[in-house]
């Protein structure tokens, strides 16, 4: 697929992203896993990263603070000839180059707990979740909702249903995923009236400068060729269910619009089944009744949790999570691993 379409499916089918980088570790595992499906398709897959706003970031927002460019890579805008805006690594030796977004490569996806490849660090089982009131869909990032109206207003009246029914605003939009994802909610039910949606973003004011109904950063846009223009009359959002393309429209035009809310924080339950928390309540630990070494041992926490070998952090971390593996690691020599050392309760003499 191409780089669009496979955030769109890692969306749709997992709740994730593309695959995100964060150390050598992960792009050696995420390199070794790939290889063999990459390579009937050819030398590079997709991962999550794109520079759609002039700087290198991933699609889970979290930091871009691990790279693997080639030599001469990535090239900058200026010297490209085609749009390689987009991140993929090569299967052989796990370098990165950037490739062009329109191009069809394999790719990988990558969720918040447990999936085939986890290349960052997953949070614990007591961060908080979020879910939208029924028929609401979640934004990519989880913080709003977003309520498809079947029905059509003009652009003042579409804010004043949303304000007064969800105590919301129009949809804002802040990324290409955002985008994505909005104009796949919005397409069945706008499908019936037209060809676009009306979103938040407005230039009202007076002042030509575009902003949003519910006031956040008027921070990213898609508008299509020669848009939005200096006509005075068009002065509102609407957006291309085909490809999500914006458009200035009248605000007067009537069409299907979309609502948005702040979605509603779950906390789920502490840790899953047989697990134990950890002193501070932020960790869930896992005892493992087999013996591996260091390496597989992390790969087994991956796999089998999301998560990691054990850290401690405090004195009580240690004492607790000794205590729970007494038992256990006195049938194998009275020694665990932990995130980085071995120890036996704690460090040993001149350890």
């Amino acid at each position: 697929m191409d780089f669009r379409n496979a955030e769109r499916y890692c969306i749709d089918n997992y709740g994730g992203h593309l695959a995100s980088i964060h150390n050598i570790y992960g792009n050696m595992l995420i390199t070794d896993t790939t290889r063999k499906v990459g390579a009937q398709y050819g030398n590079h897959i997709f991962l999550g990263a794109n520079r759609f706003n002039s700087k290198w970031s991933w699609n889970d927002n979290s930091s871009f603070n691990f790279n693997n460019w080639h030599t001469g890579e990535p090239v900058n805008r200026e010297e490209r000839d085609v749009e390689r805006d987009c991140l993929g690594i090569d299967i052989a030796f796990g370098f990165w180059f950037a490739l062009n977004c329109y191009g069809n490569h394999p790719f990988v996806c990558q969720t918040r707990s447990l999936s085939s490849i986890t290349t960052d660090t997953p949070p614990s089982t007591t961060v908080q979740t979020h879910k939208c009131s029924q028929n609401g869909q979640l934004s990519p990032n989880g913080q709003s909702c977003w309520y498809v109206q079947n029905k059509t207003a003009d652009f003042v009246n579409a804010e004043m249903t949303c304000t007064r029914n969800f105590n919301g605003h129009l949809a804002s939009i802040h990324s290409i995923f955002d985008n994505i994802k909005l104009t796949d909610v919005a397409r069945e039910v706008a499908a019936y009236y037209g060809n676009m949606f009306i979103a938040g973003a407005n230039r009202l004011s007076g002042d030509g400068i575009w902003s949003w109904t519910d006031g956040s950063p008027f921070n990213f846009n898609d508008w299509a060729q020669d848009e939005p223009g200096n006509e005075p009359t068009l002065n509102s959002l609407v957006i291309d269910i085909a490809f999500g393309a914006w458009f200035a429209a009248n605000a007067y035009d009537e069409h299907v619009f979309v609502c948005e809310t702040p979605s509603v924080v779950v906390k789920p339950p502490k840790c899953l089944p047989n697990g134990e928390l950890s002193s501070d309540g932020k960790s869930c630990w896992y005892i493992q009744n087999v013996t591996m070494d260091f390496v597989n041992a992390e790969i087994e926490c991956k796999n089998l949790y999301g998560g990691h070998l054990a850290s401690i952090h405090s004195e009580s971390d240690n004492i607790k999570l000794s205590d729970l593996t007494r038992q256990i690691a006195n049938h194998y020599g009275g020694i665990f691993y932990i995130g980085g050392i071995y120890l036996r309760d704690n460090w040993g003499k001149n350890q």
